[in-house]
């Protein structure tokens, strides 16, 4: 078997011979890599964007799982202000998404912060590196989270969230995957305000 080279898309600098890529667009399918990685005793890593420059989306001879095309947006519930999107949607996707879902609703919901550096980051992307923001202010994703579906090692599907499996909700989030493959998550949302921008021009003359 050929392998393939994988790189990071904003360095370049990581090029990675893994033993192969699939690509993955249901829960059942993860769990079917994870077998064959368990009983062929390979390691496993997961990818999405490949924004991570320091290569901790790949290892060298694994299985490297593709979330590229798990990219649906599952439900809104516009109650509670929760969405539930398969890990690898992007946020422009997800954006997108809501305007056109509530267009025309007196109360809307939009999403409380995304990643810095980049818009076309998945959602398991950032709960891999528990991302922050560009408001300072903000605490990072993990305060975004209402829950999410992991794929464990033992192809078992969990729920995880502050209240169910715990510690492996404190562990994935900032885990890197290393606890197992986040299949999708349900992200706490905000009420959709207006902002406006003053600028003033001071002479220095």
């Amino acid at each position: 078997m050929q392998k393939e080279i994988v790189n990071d898309i904003h360095s370049q600098l990581n090029p990675t011979s893994i033993l192969k890529r699939v690509e993955v667009t249901s829960i059942a399918q993860i769990q079917k890599v994870v077998k064959e990685a368990r009983v062929k005793r390979v390691p496993i890593c997961v990818a999405g964007g490949r924004h991570a420059m320091g290569s901790q989306q790949f290892g060298s001879n694994m299985i490297l799982i593709d979330m590229k095309k798990m990219n649906k947006i599952i439900s809104l519930d516009s109650k509670r202000g929760l969405v539930h999107v398969q890990a690898g949607v992007e946020w422009p996707k997800l954006i997108q998404y809501l305007v056109k879902k509530q267009e025309g609703r007196k109360k809307q919901w939009s999403i409380i912060q995304k990643q810095t550096g980049g818009d076309n980051l998945t959602m398991g992307g950032c709960i891999g590196a528990n991302a922050h923001g560009r408001v300072l202010t903000r605490k990072p994703f993990i305060n975004d989270i209402e829950s999410f579906v992991l794929v464990t090692s033992q192809e078992k599907v969990l729920t995880c969230s502050r209240k169910e499996n715990s510690e492996l909700f404190s562990l994935v989030i900032g885990g890197y995957g290393l606890f197992g493959v986040v299949a999708s998550i349900t992200l706490r949302l905000m009420p959709r305000i207006k902002m406006r921008r003053i600028v003033k021009v001071i002479s220095l003359t």
